[in-house]
């Protein structure tokens, strides 16, 4: 790893916070295919990278790796899952929006 790569994951961070404050309520007040197709990325990855820190600090490498490795790869499966749904879900059915305001 890079001596920058700590702050290139802050900023990242902070990008994709970012873009969910405009995005959410982009979603509502004009839905539409591509700012579905922008929550169905940025919501995964916001949270991915969330939850990847969580496991960096709890179960960190050096000190239980064959746990840290388990906990990384489930998340990294499921982090996948979660973009194919969203991905099926603004394909194939009424989107992320349309789906948030129905269960609403």
């Amino acid at each position: 790893k890079s001596k920058f790569h700590g702050s290139f994951h802050w900023t990242l961070e902070r990008g994709l916070s970012l873009a969910l404050l405009g995005l959410i309520p982009a979603a509502f007040i004009a839905p539409n295919k591509y700012v579905d197709y922008a929550l169905g990325v940025v919501i995964p990855w916001h949270t991915y990278l969330g939850l990847q820190q969580a496991v960096c600090d709890y179960l960190p490498s050096r000190r239980v790796p064959g746990q840290y490795l388990a906990a990384i790869s489930l998340l990294r499966v499921s982090t996948l899952a979660v973009f194919a749904g969203l991905y099926k879900l603004n394909s194939q059915d009424v989107g992320i929006t349309e789906t948030f305001k129905r269960l609403w």
